[in-house]
């Protein structure tokens, strides 16, 4: 049975339920799982070394998979799946 969290705003009461996501799908970028190989290599030039061009939603994709890198990358404990 989810934890059921009572919020009080604005001189009413809200209920607020905890949402449950697949990591997989909800957790991350949705960009991410369209870019091509060819494009995370422009993306890797360009955050590195400022050469090319890259959108804001294809930066943000970027810094979406950075973070999962670095977390996966310092966890302590194995199985422990961190998310944002």
């Amino acid at each position: 049975m989810p934890k059921i969290l009572n919020v009080r705003w604005s001189g009413k009461w809200v209920l607020i339920l905890p949402r449950f996501i697949d990591p997989e799908v909800d957790g991350i970028h949705p960009l991410r799982h369209e870019l091509s190989v060819e494009d995370w290599d422009r993306l890797d030039d360009f955050v590195a070394h400022g050469k090319g061009n890259a959108t804001l939603e294809e930066i943000e994709a970027y810094a979406d998979w950075l973070f999962d890198e670095m977390a996966a990358n310092l966890q302590t404990h194995e199985g422990v799946v961190s998310l944002q």
